[in-house]
C-alpha cells in the first residue's frame, strides 16, 4: 500500500525510511519479506500495477526486488503487460500477447541471483540510504560489501532528474546494469535518472 502511494505521489519516497526502520524493530535480520507490485488480491480488488502505479510500475518493482531481505514476487501476466483485473472467484485467462516485459524482469532476477550483495539475511549486504537531491520523489540506497556494491536510484516523478549525491561509501568503476554502460562514480557527484525511472549501477 505504501508503494502504491509513493507511485501515485500521494506520499513521498522518504516515508520508505520509516517503513524499513519499523521492519527492523519487528523482525530480525534473517526474516525475508515477500515484496511485489502485483498479486491476485491486488489485481482483483485494487487493479493491476498499471492501474495502481501507472508509469512508475517498473521503478516500483526495481525497488521491491533490490531492498534488503526482499523475496520479490512476479505475478502471472506481469511479463506480458497484463492490464485487466481478473475476477477473484471465477476462472479467467490471461492474454499473453501484450507488450513483453520479460527481458526487464529477467534482468532484475539475474542481478539478484548473480550478485551476492542483494541476497537475503546474513547472506546479503546491509542497505544504506544515499543522501540525494531531487525532492521527495527520489529514493536511493546502496548495498555494499568488500569491493562489491549495487547502487539503486528510483525517480517516481513525471520529470527527469539530475540527482546530486554525497558520501558514497564505495566510489569507483560502476556499470549500468540495464544499458551495460560504464559509469564511474566519485564520492560525491550527480546521476541522471529518467522520469518514472530508475538506475541500477553495479560495481
Amino acid at each position: 500500500h505504501l508503494m502504491n502511494d509513493v507511485a501515485q505521489s500521494t506520499k513521498g519516497a522518504s516515508e520508505l525510511d520509516a517503513y524499513f526502520a519499523k521492519q527492523d524493530t519487528l523482525f530480525d535480520s534473517a526474516a525475508y519479506r515477500l515484496y511485489f507490485t502485483s498479486n491476485h488480491d491486488e489485481n482483483s480488488w485494487n487493479g493491476s500495477e498499471f492501474e495502481r502505479m501507472g508509469k512508475n510500475h517498473q521503478a516500483a518493482f526495481v525497488l521491491s526486488a533490490t531492498v534488503r531481505n526482499s523475496m520479490p514476487l512476479l505475478y502471472s501476466g506481469q511479463e506480458a503487460s497484463f492490464k485487466r483485473r481478473l475476477p477473484f472467484f471465477e476462472k479467467d485467462s490471461i492474454d499473453w500477447n501484450g507488450p513483453s516485459l520479460a527481458e526487464f524482469y529477467r534482468s532484475i532476477f539475474d542481478l539478484r541471483h548473480t550478485n551476492d550483495v542483494l541476497w537475503n539475511g546474513g547472506f546479503g549486504a546491509r542497505q544504506t540510504r544515499l543522501v540525494t537531491t531531487g525532492g521527495n520523489s527520489v529514493y536511493a540506497f546502496s548495498r555494499s560489501r568488500g569491493n562489491k556494491s549495487v547502487l539503486v536510484i528510483t525517480n517516481f516523478a513525471d520529470t527527469a532528474a539530475v540527482v546530486s549525491y554525497s558520501a558514497l561509501a564505495q566510489p569507483g568503476a560502476y556499470t549500468d546494469w540495464f544499458s551495460k554502460a560504464p559509469t564511474p562514480l566519485a564520492v560525491a557527484g550527480t546521476i541522471a535518472v529518467p522520469a518514472n525511472g530508475y538506475r541500477v549501477l553495479v560495481k
